[in-house]
């Protein structure tokens, strides 16, 4: 029987520590979206910390993604022709694996657009949530199956041929699914089976869409998304500490009350009828690492000194702090900062620590493909939390701009 399930931050870890307690055993996973990769990301990559991409995501509210554009050289390219006008005006979530592009002159979904240079440059540890679970094809099968007698309404929602998907309707004895394009109907006898059948075809359309012809099918919701990833972990990596690396959301959302007690629900639904596939308790750490953007492209001279240059002026105002009482050296660091910040000035956009993933075409994994070579993690941040990072990425802007003011002001 299921007991207890504990999701709490986790700060003060080190990604050299996350990478530590992967060889040791543990379940340390990314749950990232097939889209643009931003510096973290590929940081995370670079260190060997695996990626469980969320499959089912959506191309117009993923944000932080961008699926719909390919970002590469500080533009945005549309990949769909819908990408400039595709929004939730009309409340329909339309599901990455389905939209398909023509760049780079063949038919592709946009997860494998995006996916495939990330399996090309990481290899195994880049994968998806259907595919680890269709490990285990048999156990989730029962989960399914459980689901389908006691609390249907987990596999409530259905992804149409043509990407749209829409909460499914009660009609008898069947369930019927309907968007502007196409409409469907299952056998609630049938629900588990083809569920199933779904994550085969997300699959297929995340890595080797060539040729296919989508047939879509029922998708679970959110919450037993989340309870079958742990469940998951548990019969991967066994009765162990979950370390789940956050983006830019999780760390909001998954730590509240009502999110935990609803995917405790699930969790005590399976153990209630299939006790051995689920473990007693379920204690997962959510660590920000979207705060680790301390890196650079190995073969991007201009990245690699604006990195310098925000390291050197961090490491020059220390010992300013450290001498006060010297006047010679104030001077002789003011001396140094004030040539090191037109480095930032200058090239500071171009490699923009303090992007916004929402809204900037920042550099992403096609950016790096076209590049060649791998991340470079900058000097020590192997060994630095993750708290440190957000105390140092919450005021290194605004020390910075108060020197530039201060540089501005002594010029004649």
């Amino acid at each position: 029987m299921f007991e207890h399930l504990s999701i709490t931050p986790c700060e003060d870890i080190t990604p050299r520590q996350l990478v530590d307690l992967m060889k040791a055993g543990h379940c340390v996973q990314r749950s990232s979206h097939a889209g643009n990769w931003s510096t973290y990301k590929l940081l995370m990559s670079q260190i060997g910390l695996p990626d469980c991409i969320w499959d089912v995501t959506c191309v117009h509210r993923d944000v932080n993604n961008q699926p719909q554009y390919r970002l590469r050289g500080g533009e945005k390219l549309p990949l769909v022709p819908s990408a400039t006008t595709l929004h939730d005006e009309d409340k329909t979530k339309y599901l990455t694996p389905y939209h398909w592009t023509g760049e780079n002159g063949e038919r592709q979904t946009l997860s494998h657009f995006h996916i495939a240079p990330l399996k090309k440059m990481y290899g195994g540890i880049i994968t998806t949530q259907s595919q680890v679970l269709l490990r285990h094809k048999e156990k989730l099968a029962r989960v399914f199956e459980i689901v389908q007698t006691y609390r249907p309404e987990l596999l409530g929602r259905y992804v149409l041929p043509c990407g749209c998907m829409v909460k499914m309707e009660d009609c008898h004895s069947f369930l019927t699914a309907k968007c502007n394009h196409n409409e469907a109907r299952v056998d609630r006898k049938d629900l588990a089976a083809t569920a199933l059948g779904t994550l085969t075809e997300l699959e297929t359309l995340v890595f080797a869409p060539h040729g296919y012809t989508p047939k879509g099918g029922p998708l679970y919701t959110f919450e037993l998304v989340v309870a079958s990833f742990y469940l998951w972990a548990y019969w991967q990596f066994g009765d162990r500490a979950i370390y789940m690396l956050s983006g830019p959301d999780m760390l909001g959302y998954a730590t509240k009350p009502a999110f935990i007690q609803s995917i405790q629900k699930v969790l005590e639904l399976i153990g209630k009828h299939a006790p051995d596939l689920v473990p007693k308790r379920v204690e997962a750490k959510i660590v920000p690492v979207t705060l680790f953007r301390f890196g650079y492209p190995q073969q991007c001279e201009v990245s690699r000194a604006v990195m310098a240059a925000h390291e050197a002026v961090r490491e020059i105002q220390g010992v300013k702090r450290k001498s006060l009482h010297c006047l010679d050296i104030q001077k002789s660091c003011d001396v140094a900062i004030s040539g090191i910040l037109p480095i930032i000035r200058e090239h500071g956009k171009k490699w923009d620590l303090f992007h916004d993933p929402s809204k900037d075409a920042f550099f992403s994994q096609h950016d790096l493909e076209a590049m060649g070579g791998g991340m470079q993690i900058c000097d020590g941040y192997l060994d630095t939390t993750f708290n440190t990072m957000k105390r140092l990425l919450a005021t290194m802007p605004d020390n910075e701009r108060k020197l530039f003011r201060k540089l501005i002001e002594r010029k004649p």
